[in-house]
């Protein structure tokens, strides 16, 4: 069931039906995930994680990540062999993950 989420990245700004997180969240017992992370505000996510969200999946904004690093280097023409390229592309994902981290409060929470 979605809350006004989607994967993928937005044309405009997501609006979350809270209501309905909430009523969820009274109804069942099991940790919610929100699928479809990537480009809600930061507030959204929080309140979200306030109102039962335990996981947050930002696929989208990792694989863009990945893509434009491995097409960089594509570019420049380096080798694509996959644990140098990969490696190199972790680079630019390291960031994303210590940003989504701080956001939804898993510091130190493993």
């Amino acid at each position: 069931m979605s809350i006004g989420n989607k994967h993928g990245f937005y044309q405009g700004e997501p609006k979350l039906d809270f209501e309905l997180l909430a009523e969820i969240h009274r109804t069942v017992s099991i940790p919610l995930v929100m699928h479809g992370g990537t480009g809600i505000p930061k507030e959204d996510i929080q309140r979200s994680i306030g109102l039962g969200i335990a996981k947050v999946n930002v696929a989208s904004e990792l694989v863009h990540g990945l893509r434009g690093s491995l097409t960089a280097q594509w570019a420049q023409g380096i080798n694509l062999w996959s644990p140098l390229a990969v490696a190199e592309a972790r680079k630019i994902m390291e960031p994303v993950v210590e940003k989504w981290i701080r956001i939804t409060g898993a510091a130190g929470k493993a």
